[in-house]
C-alpha cells in the first residue's frame, strides 16, 4: 500500500511536537488500518525511530516512536 500523505503529514506533526524520548500517539480521525500500514512502512525505513504498529483492543493503531535530541 502506498503511504497516505495525510497520515504521513499528521505523523510528522506528532513527532515534531513530541517530547524527547519514547512516545506513543494515536490518530483516531483516520482509518486505523491505513495508520497501521503507514507506521509499519515507516518502521521498515526507520526501525530505530518507529516501532511496528498494531491495532489495539480499543480499535486504535498505535504510533510509537523515539525522538532524540539532535543538538
Amino acid at each position: 500500500m502506498p503511504a497516505n500523505t495525510e497520515i504521513m503529514h499528521a505523523i510528522s506533526k506528532l513527532v515534531e511536537n513530541a517530547d524527547f524520548g519514547s512516545n506513543t500517539e494515536y490518530l483516531p480521525e483516520f482509518n486505523q488500518k491505513d495508520v497501521k500500514d503507514t507506521v509499519n512502512m515507516l518502521h521498515i525505513k526507520e526501525p530505530n525511530i518507529f516501532m511496528e504498529s498494531s491495532i489495539d483492543w480499543d480499535g486504535l493503531a498505535d504510533i510509537t516512536f523515539v525522538k532524540v535530541n539532535q543538538s
